[in-house]
């Protein structure tokens, strides 16, 4: 889990596989209701390559082991989307590795090619997102 050192890896297949922890209460008939599926700004994830599902648990410490872990493949998330009024929404998965966290990476929203921390996206996003959700944990 630890960067130790190594460098940062910006390629990701689209087969490969992105965890994301939820608070018990969003699930329902085992599927991750789609108002908790944020896709903010910045969606933290951790990336299949360098770690296992609960991997993203053991990270945050004890506060989180009654939480669970959902996967999604990174061609799940959505690549653009043009709102009603003509904004346009594109997602991009990039590693954003953390020293204690390699696999740490996220999920990052441009509205009309700009990224920034309150970046707000279509509320349809989340309908989109939450086809392709999977309980692992």
């Amino acid at each position: 889990m630890y960067r130790n050192g190594r460098p940062f890896n910006p390629q990701f297949e689209p087969g490969e596989a992105l965890y994301r922890m939820f608070r018990p209460e969003a699930v329902e008939a085992d599927r991750l209701l789609a108002a908790f599926i944020p896709f903010d700004a910045a969606m933290s994830v951790n990336r299949s390559k360098y770690s296992e599902p609960g991997d993203i648990l053991s990270v945050l410490r004890l506060k989180y082991a009654h939480w669970g872990v959902v996967r999604f493949r990174v061609s799940d998330v959505p690549t653009r989307m043009e709102s009603e009024a003509g904004v346009l929404f594109e997602w991009f998965v990039e590693h954003a590795p953390e020293e204690d966290n390699y696999a740490h990476s996220e999920v990052r929203t441009f509205r009309n090619r700009i990224h920034s921390k309150t970046s707000t996206h279509p509320r349809s996003s989340r309908s989109v997102s939450a086809r392709y959700s999977a309980i692992v944990r």
